[in-house]
């Protein structure tokens, strides 16, 4: 059953935007979160003592199972309510987390905070996390075109396949649209 188009747009309503923010809030102060003063803090082999960023976490050790490569940490790092205020229109709010933010990596901050100014903050922040095609997907971008990318007719790549093992499997799944 299709309900929407998954490459949006989407409203980001006020209402969910607040929603957004409240459990940021709840999850930051019952977990004790803040941003590390040292981003490469959330990658060391002891991590989940040293970083007050991190939700969940996986021993960045050898010999520890799965660690060893930056992808295999699910939901790194804690990720601020890095966009709800902008869309609610606290601009000035979401500017404010964003220079704490900068402050802590040594970079100058930012006069102003737009969606696309945000969209560019997020890929510096969050490049070794594997989440930009998830914010371009939501910020609208993840469509268009860029060098070595055609722009998508139809935007069914917003979308994964689904496996052919799958689909011969089960019966009832019907694959995305465009695959």
């Amino acid at each position: 059953m299709e309900c929407c188009n998954p490459a949006g747009p989407y409203t980001f309503a006020p209402a969910d935007m607040d929603q957004v923010i409240s459990l940021a809030d709840q999850v930051e102060c019952s977990l004790g979160l803040s941003i590390s003063n040292n981003y490469w803090d959330n990658f060391i082999p002891d991590n989940a003592a040293t970083s007050k960023e991190l939700i969940f976490t996986i021993p960045n050790k050898r010999g520890a199972g799965v660690s060893g490569s930056v992808r295999s940490r699910y939901f790194c790092t804690l990720h601020y309510n890095a966009e709800a205020l902008l869309r609610k229109g606290n601009a000035g709010g979401a500017l404010t987390i964003v220079n704490e933010l900068r402050a802590k990596r040594g970079a100058a901050a930012l006069d102003s905070l737009d969606e696309k100014a945000l969209l560019d903050e997020r890929g510096r922040e969050l490049y070794w996390e594997g989440w930009r095609r998830n914010d371009q997907i939501r910020f609208g971008t993840f469509t268009g075109s860029w060098e070595f990318k055609n722009a998508s007719v139809d935007g069914h790549e917003v979308l994964y396949p689904i496996p052919a093992t799958a689909l011969a499997s089960n019966p009832n799944l019907k694959q995305n649209a465009g695959y």
